[in-house]
């Protein structure tokens, strides 16, 4: 019943499939997807596969880049960070690999502001980030997703 909640509604080829690894994961436990004619894996904040904790982000990520077992599979991983040891990984376990690069590593962006605020507490960090929204003109553009 969970499986038939949160698989995708349609038994029709998807052109695209937005989820998190771990609903992948609990749906292909379900049999209730199928990744093997996937053609494009892209994964966003692929440094999280880094990461120590219970989150189990990359045994999850493991079992779907199993699932997506097509020849012609194609994987991306994105990342605002690329610590050495993501890089590493990458190149021992992915073939034809591409790294871009946007601007200097390890640097700031000089368009962007940059400062310092010490706060205290949670509460502080609250009444900060208030603080510099009243003061920051800006317009928000809302993106809908169906």
């Amino acid at each position: 019943m969970a499986a038939r909640k949160h698989a995708p509604s349609s038994h029709k080829k998807s052109d695209i499939l937005i989820s998190t690894p771990n609903r992948l994961v609990f749906l292909l436990k379900q049999d209730a997807i199928d990744l093997s004619s996937v053609e494009w894996l892209v994964v966003d904040e692929s440094d999280k596969l880094f990461e120590d904790g219970r989150s189990g982000f990359r045994e999850q990520l493991a079992a779907v880049f199993q699932a997506c077992s097509s020849p012609r599979v194609r994987r991306a991983l994105y990342s605002a960070t690329c610590a050495p040891d993501v890089e590493q990984w990458c190149r021992l376990n992915l073939d034809n690999l591409v790294s871009v690069n946007i601007g200097h590593r390890n640097s700031a962006v000089e368009t962007v502001e940059q400062e310092l605020l010490f706060v205290g507490t949670e509460n502080g960090k609250l009444l900060a980030v208030r603080d510099i929204i009243k003061k920051v003109p800006f317009q928000i553009n809302l993106i809908k997703c169906y």
